[in-house]
């Protein structure tokens, strides 16, 4: 009977640290950080977005899942899903480009209050959206993306900074989008210290940055779409237990381009993420 009791508490107090682990599990809304996920855990997200540019709007769900092959190594599938994209009066829905991520977190400190965590990603994005349309749904060539992230989570402060770039390939159209550095600093800030079983809140602020090599088309850069672009967000990650949600809303700070299509707005994301 003892032993039973024993075993029963353990694998409860297992579950119970399990899931705690998910209030160390913030990420930039707009950028990625360098969390992963219990071995055998199961994360599930959809995330509501809105674009605004000069030339284009959109309307799109985004569908992300995330498994932890091990506690320091997880793979992400993402697939966005266009309710509608219009560009120039004209106007698409469909499936976008699927992207396949891998990440694998190298370094991890447990201090008291917080941790520091760092990983490397790498990822395939696959030609699954409409090339062919106008306007387009999806690049019509495999792209791959590495990348590196870092954090610090406190119980009061969190910090992020990630760097990654994205290498475009032709499609058989003959075009190439350009190459693309991105990179991504955020400040979360928890006003209230509570613990696993009370709702969670921490604000965010962050800067998102792009730069952008020249387009392609059969092998002429075209250097008017070359340029870089600044963007500042805020949001709010609330957590209940194993549960998130995330609004956010980001803005140009800089832009530097001489066509217009690659100038945006504002954008704007509402999501819901589930841990198992």
């Amino acid at each position: 009977m003892r032993r039973s009791l024993s075993r029963w508490l353990l694998g409860l107090t297992l579950v119970l640290a399990s899931l705690q682990s998910f209030s160390y599990a913030h990420e930039p809304i707009f950028g990625i950080g360098p969390r992963t996920i219990w071995k055998n855990g199961l994360g599930l997200e959809i995330e509501a977005g809105r674009d605004q540019s000069q030339l284009e709007n959109s309307w799109a769900l985004h569908y992300e899942a995330i498994y932890g092959i091990t506690e320091n190594v997880a793979i992400t599938f993402e697939a966005p899903h266009f309710l509608e994209r219009n560009e120039g009066g004209l106007s698409q829905s469909g499936l976008g480009d699927v992207l396949l991520r891998g990440k694998w977190r190298l370094y991890r400190k447990d201090i008291p209050g917080g941790v520091y965590q760092a990983s490397l990603l790498g990822g395939v994005e696959f030609p699954t959206g409409d090339s062919h349309s106008v306007p387009r749904l999806g690049s019509g060539s495999y792209d791959y993306l590495v990348g590196a992230a870092a954090a610090y989570e406190g119980r009061t402060w969190l910090l992020f900074g990630t760097a990654r770039y994205r290498f475009n390939t032709e499609n058989d159209e003959a075009v190439k989008d350009g190459n693309v550095f991105l990179y991504d600093l955020a400040l979360g800030w928890r006003p209230v210290k509570t613990d696993y079983l009370r709702p969670d809140w921490v604000l965010m602020i962050e800067v998102n940055g792009q730069v952008f090599a020249p387009r392609e088309i059969g092998g002429t850069r075209l250097t008017i779409t070359k340029g870089s672009r600044l963007f500042g967000a805020v949001g709010l990650w609330l957590t209940y237990r194993n549960w998130a949600f995330k609004p956010g809303i980001q803005f140009p700070i800089y832009q530097n381009f001489d066509i217009g299509d690659f100038k945006s707005d504002y954008s704007a994301v509402f999501a819901v993420e589930v841990h198992f």
